[in-house]
Parts: C-alpha cells; structure tokens; sequence
C-alpha cells in the first residue's frame, strides 16, 4: 500500500501515513509513476542548448524542463521559417523572375535540406515533448 500523498511504501492496514501524516484508506492505493527525476544543473546560471538535446534523441525517460522545451521548440521552428522561406524565395525566383532551372534546382535542393533537417528532428522532438509530458505530471 502506498500514500497518495507522498507516495511512501506503506505497511498494511495503517491509519495515516507516518512521513506526513495523511490518512490512508484500508484499499490499496497504486504506487505512483516512477519517472527518473531530473537532474537539474545547481545553478541556473547553465544554459539548455539545442544540442543537449539532440544528444537525447531517443531518450524517452526522465523529464524536460520547460525552459528546455521551449528552447528546443524555438530553436526548431526559427531554422525550419528560415529554410522555408528560403525554399520559397529561391524557387519562386528561378521560376517566375529569372526563368533560370538553375536557380529552381537550387531551390528544390534546399527543399530537399529541409525535408531531411525534419526527418532527422522527429525523434529529438518527440523524446523532449514525451520528457516534457512527464514533468507536467502526465504520462506520453
């Protein structure tokens, strides 16, 4: 049996908890999510980076802070905008300005970039929305 409160491992057929006191109820109580804690940096003087993480690209356990969600989501959505129009800019120049296949191929080669640059950060992104789930308390 375990504290909805606290979560501590309860022997049977108690009254209250003895860490903090609460009443239990004689059902038993599921354990709660055993998430990995997170481990913060001591000071918040450290940066998140983008690169922190893509190194966790596959993780799924533990949690994001929110700091390095959003971080990773911005920096995310500024290099998907800037390839974008990029794609946009150049391809529209090669076809309808200058008529040059040239310019056109280009600007399908940077579509092809972004393509791959998306591929290549569905996983990271996953895995930090999944971590960020868990620090809000909800699973994913």
């Amino acid at each position: 049996m375990f504290c909805p409160t606290c979560g501590n491992n309860l022997p049977a057929n108690v009254a209250f908890c003895p860490q903090c006191g609460t009443t239990t109820s004689p059902t038993n109580t599921p354990a709660p999510p055993n998430y990995q804690q997170p481990n913060y940096p001591p000071t918040s003087s450290q940066e998140i980076g983008y690169f922190d993480v893509l190194k966790k690209y596959c993780v799924f356990r533990g949690r994001a802070r929110r700091k390095e969600f959003w971080m990773f989501t911005l920096v995310q959505s500024i290099i998907s905008l800037v390839l974008f129009l990029t794609v946009i800019i150049v391809c529209h120049a090669g076809n309808n300005v200058y008529n040059d296949p040239v310019l056109y191929g280009i600007g399908v080669g940077f579509l092809i970039v972004l393509w791959i640059f998306v591929l290549a950060t569905l996983l990271p992104n996953i895995g930090v929305c999944v971590r960020r789930l868990h620090d809000t308390g909800k699973s994913g």
